[in-house]
């Protein structure tokens, strides 16, 4: 009760349709009912005019001298659909004429009913009469279901008046409680939503609406009161905010400029000065390359990488932001003169890291092959001194003649790695640009490329270097010796987390090449794979050719780093 006492709107709609709602629903039921009762009583109607066809079916056979089973039989139906529940249970108690022509037929019928089975002819008599009583008996019934029909009709239009009247009723009211109230709280809330702050809701009451258009004037009363403070304090905030992106702006442009390769720091700093007093004009700020006395107003900030101050002096105090942003800027100079003291010591540790490489390049490889020879040289004197015969000193001189072809590939093949970078940003694209160029100057000799999907983006520098010299060589040695028409380059990463790279060819293989060393460049390209952790294959494949198989760990040593 409570509830319904708080929120009477909502109350008045829930009774108003609970009431249409019952009007609708004894509507319905009534006329269910009286369509159930109206086709019983079609049913007595039907029932009671094949009566009068049964009693000429009667007399007829009664002319024809038909069996007496069959006319015992048409009685028996007769007598059947006479008491019947479809037509005698229709007949109404409080309907006396009815009632009363229902009663003579079934006493006449008694009599009909001796005469058809003892003397006919009186039957034949009788039956015009007979059936005038069945008629008499069908008209009173017609005009009892009529007059049924006739009151449903007009209960049913009372009902509908009853209805319309409530729904025209619950229209008017929500009319006036809902609708007019809801439409006046709309046209206040479209007036304060375009600036109006003058608009109020001009309407009190006790219902939800008259609480809720209070609730709007007391909402619009402070958001009016509101609005006029928060004028200034968007102009306040404004001027911050244009302050702060132009602050934003500076920090940035300065950043950017200082990280570039070598950034001129002393025309870096007086450009920071001249922007620094747009910013500040109300104070004097310098760089300054030593400490000297400032006012008591006075802030520095020292730049701790080239020992140098960034001093304001003023007569009135920093703020916060400010002292922050002199503070930033010694920050971006300091960080900058750093990194370039970094730079400079990345540069010559990289410097010595190249040497080093090249050292142990040419120790690994030249060098030894030098040796080797300089041994056959000093084998080759000592047979001469000894008057070796012709054929023992030929092979000596065949294998120096190998040995510095060797050596001068060796050479060769450090120079370009000296001096070799990727044309393509990362190992894959500058595998298919060699390709592609093997492909295109070698029209005899098709390379293919596959590259499986779970192949690493990125590679340490020496992996990649490394690998693309060895997948180089490996597809230079096919176009000129294999006699290959098709070679296969496969690039897979196995489950172990280890790279693997195949080159497949269909020429005439190695043959006797696995047996002899310092031959078209294999030993430079096992050399490569110990240099990244791996190791290579080389083999003849059973259906003809030659496969390469270099395989390498995908995490690099520190070595490997180097």
């Amino acid at each position: 009760m409570l509830k319904f006492a708080r929120y009477p709107v909502a109350s008045l709609l829930i009774i108003g349709l609970i009431t249409l709602a019952a009007l609708a629903a004894v509507s319905g039921l009534y006329t269910l009912w009286m369509t159930t009762v109206l086709s019983g009583d079609a049913k007595a109607v039907n029932l009671s005019g094949s009566l009068r066809m049964q009693s000429y079916r009667i007399a007829y056979l009664l002319e024809q001298d038909a069996p007496q089973e069959h006319i015992a039989s048409l009685l028996d139906t007769f007598e059947e659909r006479l008491t019947s529940a479809a037509l005698k249970g229709q007949i109404p108690s409080d309907h006396p004429h009815l009632t009363a022509a229902f009663s003579t037929v079934e006493q006449r019928f008694e009599q009909m009913h001796t005469a058809a089975i003892e003397t006919p002819e009186i039957y034949l008599q009788e039956v015009d009469a007979f059936v005038e009583d069945i008629d008499t008996m069908v008209a009173q019934l017609e005009s009892w279901s009529e007059n049924k029909v006739q009151n449903l009709r007009e209960q049913q239009i009372l009902i509908t008046l009853l209805s319309l009247l409530a729904a025209i009723l619950f229209a008017i009211i929500i009319n006036r409680r809902v609708v007019l109230p809801l439409q006046r709280l709309i046209r206040t809330v479209h007036r304060i939503g375009r600036g109006d702050r003058s608009a109020r809701v001009d309407f009190q009451g006790r219902d939800e609406f008259g609480r809720l258009a209070s609730t709007l004037n007391r909402m619009a009363d402070e958001i009016s009161q509101v609005h006029g403070s928060l004028e200034s304090t968007i102009q306040e905030q404004t001027a911050e905010l244009s302050r702060n992106n132009r602050i934003l702006e500076f920090l940035f442009t300065l950043s950017q400029r200082l990280s570039t390769e070598k950034p001129d720091i002393t025309a870096l700093k007086h450009q920071s000065v001249e922007e620094l007093r747009l910013i500040c004009p109300e104070h004097s700020i310098n760089w300054h390359q030593q400490m000297y006395e400032t006012s008591p107003q006075g802030y520095v900030v020292r730049c701790d990488a080239d020992q140098s101050y960034l001093i304001c002096e003023q007569r009135n105090g920093l703020t916060a932001w400010q002292k922050q942003l002199l503070q930033t800027v010694s920050d971006l100079f300091d960080n900058a003169i750093s990194r370039m003291g970094a730079y400079d010591h990345e540069n010559r540790i990289a410097l010595l890291n190249e040497r080093s490489s090249i050292a142990r390049e040419l120790h690994d490889s030249l060098a030894q092959q030098l040796s080797y020879l300089k041994i056959q040289v000093v084998r080759l004197v000592k047979l001469r001194e000894r008057q070796a015969d012709e054929e023992t000193l030929n092979s000596i001189i065949d294998e120096l003649r190998d040995g510095l072809n060797s050596s001068y590939r060796k050479l060769r093949e450090l120079l370009v790695t000296f001096r070799s970078q990727l044309d393509e940003p990362g190992l894959l694209p500058s595998v298919k640009a060699a390709i592609d160029d093997v492909n295109r100057m070698s029209p005899n000799c098709q390379i293919h490329l596959y590259i499986e999907d779970n192949w690493p983006e990125t590679l340490t520098p020496s992996q990649e270097i490394h690998c693309m010299h060895v997948i180089r060589e490996a597809i230079t040695n096919v176009v000129k010796h294999a006699k290959a028409e098709n070679a296969v380059v496969s690039m897979k990463r196995l489950p172990s987390n280890t790279l693997q790279v195949t080159i497949n060819d269909d020429g005439i293989g190695f043959g006797e090449t696995l047996t002899k060393p310092m031959h078209y460049g294999l030993d430079i390209m096992a050399e490569r794979a110990i240099r990244i952790g791996g190791n290579i294959d080389y083999k003849n494949l059973n259906h003809g050719g030659a496969g390469v198989t270099l395989t390498f760990p995908l995490n690099a040593s520190e070595e490997d780093r180097l």
